[in-house]
């Protein structure tokens, strides 16, 4: 009677064959288990999320790195030992003598998704932007475009519980931007480099209700006051004190307005005394004084200005500097 061997023992064996082939006649690899608690994207964990592999050929090293260890379950750490880590080397067929195993004897490991390293890093950054730019962090979106780098991260720093400083311009930095950020995690691990990231600020701006003519003067029935997303830092809103203001090229419906529509209103100085108002000319020459009574004003102005008064006792008009409502001032 002829046994036939299972396929799943014929193929262990092929494997062991195989393994044992490329690994025999190198330099000892260097399997080291990690300092820090480590973060992985897969439920399925191997010895390459667990060590750092150094030495041997790049065939060996990749071998070891893809052997599997244990199944993870999201929210449940699983403590990997460097004894589970060195008899699952031995199962794959590796010669004891083939690698040298160092670091801890265990190290915890977290099972968060790729989705949700992106995202608390990106809320990091958020708050950073936030802090620095006092921009309220509800009106910030950031979005990391270098996805390669949450791989990178996992090997640098423990993600489960770490730290972000970004260092931005001195403006502030919108649409897409390589922005230098450094993490750091409780057991003095780092990682500095520089990441790829898009940045959007909602902002109140005006926006026209319908066409706005050159030389208009803006009031609220010509824009309303919305937020919107900006992505470029060009664009230099104006915002509700552009009210009064004259339009200085038209501006198409449903159109925000910028710095560059409008331009500024002269500064109104106020009032003081009216045309036909009746004030106290003082004249002043040296230490005399003298008080003229019931003078008429005959132009408009502020304090400090210089008006017309008429002399009612000459009849003759002269110059005078306002000096309150009541009065107004002639010095020789």
């Amino acid at each position: 009677m002829n046994y036939v061997l299972p396929a799943s023992i014929v193929m262990a064996i092929f494997n062991l064959l195989t393994c044992c082939h490329s690994l025999q006649a190198t330099d000892a690899i260097q399997v080291e288990l990690r300092a820090a608690e480590v973060t992985v994207a897969e439920s399925e964990l191997t010895i390459g999320d667990v060590c750092q592999i150094r030495g041997g050929t790049a065939q060996a090293r990749t071998q070891i790195a893809s052997l599997d260890l244990d199944e993870l379950l999201p929210g449940k750490p699983t403590t990997v030992s460097k004894q589970q880590v060195a008899v699952r080397i031995a199962l794959a067929g590796i010669s004891r003598k083939s690698f040298e195993l160092s670091g801890p004897n265990s190290i915890d490991i977290r099972l968060i998704e790729n989705e949700q390293l992106q995202q608390r890093i990106e809320s990091k950054i958020a708050a950073e932007l936030s802090l620095q730019f006092g921009i309220p962090q509800s009106d910030v979106r950031v979005r990391l475009l270098d996805t390669a780098a949450l791989k990178r991260l996992r090997k640098s720093v423990d993600t489960t519980s770490f730290k972000t400083m970004a260092y931005f311009p001195t403006q502030l930095p919108l649409g897409d931007r390589h922005i230098q950020l450094e993490f750091s995690d409780s057991s003095g691990n780092q990682m500095t480099e520089k990441m790829h990231v898009q940045i959007v600020v909602l902002h109140d701006v005006l926006v026209t209700s319908g066409v706005v003519s050159k030389g208009t003067v803006i009031t609220a029935e010509h824009v309303q006051q919305i937020k919107r997303p900006l992505l470029n830092s060009k664009v230099d809103p104006a915002t509700i004190d552009c009210l009064g203001c004259t339009v200085s090229r038209d501006i198409a419906p449903h159109e925000i307005v910028t710095l560059r529509h409008i331009s500024r209103k002269p500064t109104r100085k106020q009032i003081v005394v009216k045309r036909n108002d009746l004030v106290d000319i003082l004249l002043v020459q040296g230490p005399l004084r003298l008080r003229l009574k019931n003078a008429k004003v005959m132009t408009n102005g502020g304090k400090g200005d210089v008006v017309r008064v008429l002399n009612t006792n000459s009849n003759k008009e002269i110059n005078a500097v306002v000096q309150d409502r009541t009065t107004v001032l002639v010095k020789n």
